[in-house]
């Protein structure tokens, strides 16, 4: 890939937004932790807030991507 971008929520936020406790721990057991795809990436966007928060965050790293 060219670039990496990782979209990241702190684990109480994914668990109230995911619903299900059970079905969130067996999926985030499967995947590689949360540090190690921050090391992984070019951008880090957090996405604790609200959806335009997260909308704007991307926004700007579509910006910085498009320049040349």
């Amino acid at each position: 890939f060219d670039t990496v971008v990782v979209v990241k929520a702190d684990p109480e936020v994914c668990r109230r937004r995911f619903g299900n406790e059970r079905q969130y721990t067996k999926r985030m057991q499967r995947q590689i932790s949360t540090e190690e795809k921050e090391k992984r990436a070019d951008f880090v966007l957090s996405n604790n807030g609200s959806l335009e928060e997260l909308f704007h965050a991307t926004e700007a790293v579509a910006r910085l991507l498009s320049t040349p």
